[in-house]
C-alpha cells in the first residue's frame, strides 16, 4: 500500500510538471535585467543624496556636529554671506539635474517617495537661495526669535553638541569663537545693505534684539556661557593647559565676542 502511494504522488507531480509551462529563458532574463535596472536606478538615487548630504554638511558644520560628524569641529560655519547662498543654490540645482539623470519609473514605490520629497525639497531650496528672496531675506540676517546670537551661547556653553573631551575640542572652540565674531561683523554688513534697499526688521523685533543682546553683554565673563567650558575640564588635563585654555577663553570672550555684540547692538 505504502508504494502504490508513493507511486502515486511521483505520478502527479510529474503530471503537474508536464501541464504547467516552463518559463522561457528569455522572460527570466527580463525579469532580471529589470531587477538589475531596478536596483542600478536606486544606487544613483542614493548616491545623489549621499552627495547632497555630504555638500550640505560641509557648508553647515554645526549641523554636523549634531550628527556626532566632528570632521569640521573647528568652524561655525558661513551664515551670512552671498557665496554661501550661491553655493546652496547651485548644490540646489545640481541635486535637481541628477535626479533627472534617474528613472523614476524603474524604482520602488519606496524609493519613489525618496525622489519626490528630495525634489520638492531641493526644488524649494533653489528658490529660498535665489538673489530675489536672498535680497528680501538676508538683508534680515537675524531676530528675537532665532539667530545665530541666541542659538552659538548655548551652542558654546558645553551644553549642547560640541564636545569638550580634549585638549583640540577646546582648541576648536577657539576658532569658532573667533569666526563667531567674524559672522556678526557680517551681520551687520547685511543690516546695513537692508537699509540702503529700505528692507529692515520691525521695531518691535529690534528692540527684543537689542535686549537680548544687553542681557549677554551685562554678564561677567566667569558667568557668561562661553565660559562654561572653562569648569569642565577633563581630569587628564594638565594644570598647565587648563591655565592656558582659561586665559585664551577669556582673552576671546573679552576682546573678540563682546566688542563684536556691541557693535552689532
Amino acid at each position: 500500500m505504502k508504494s502504490l502511494r508513493l507511486a502515486l504522488a511521483a505520478t502527479t507531480a510529474l503530471s503537474l510538471a508536464i501541464a504547467l509551462p516552463a518559463v522561457p529563458a528569455f522572460a527570466q532574463e527580463a525579469d532580471a535585467a529589470s531587477a538589475t535596472a531596478a536596483q542600478s536606478e536606486h544606487d544613483k538615487l542614493f548616491a545623489l543624496f549621499a552627495a547632497a548630504n555630504e555638500a550640505s554638511l560641509e557648508r553647515n558644520p554645526v549641523n554636523a556636529m549634531f550628527r556626532g560628524d566632528m570632521r569640521y569641529a573647528d568652524r561655525v560655519g558661513d551664515f551670512f554671506s552671498y557665496e554661501t547662498y550661491a553655493d546652496a543654490r547651485q548644490d540646489a540645482l545640481g541635486s535637481l539635474a541628477g535626479l533627472k539623470e534617474i528613472d523614476r519609473e524603474a524604482l520602488s514605490e519606496t524609493d519613489k517617495i525618496a525622489y519626490d520629497a528630495f525634489e520638492y525639497y531641493q526644488t524649494e531650496a533653489a528658490k529660498e537661495n535665489s538673489p530675489e528672496i536672498l535680497a528680501l531675506t538676508l538683508v534680515r540676517p537675524i531676530n528675537h526669535f532665532s539667530g545665530v546670537h541666541t542659538f552659538y551661547p548655548t551652542f558654546a556653553s558645553g551644553q549642547s553638541a560640541a564636545p569638550f573631551k580634549t585638549v583640540e575640542d577646546y582648541e576648536n572652540n577657539l576658532k569658532r569663537h573667533a569666526q563667531y565674531a567674524e559672522q556678526l561683523d557680517e551681520a551687520i554688513a547685511r543690516f546695513r545693505e537692508g537699509l540702503e534697499s529700505g528692507v529692515l526688521a520691525t521695531s518691535l523685533t529690534t528692540r527684543n534684539m537689542i535686549e537680548q543682546i544687553d542681557t549677554q553683554l551685562a554678564q561677567p565673563v566667569e558667568e557668561s556661557p562661553f565660559y562654561g567650558p572653562m569648569g569642565m575640564f577633563p581630569e587628564d588635563f594638565s594644570e598647565a593647559d587648563k591655565a592656558r585654555l582659561t586665559a585664551e577663553h577669556r582673552a576671546m570672550i573679552t576682546d573678540g565676542i563682546y566688542p563684536a555684540l556691541k557693535r552689532l547692538r
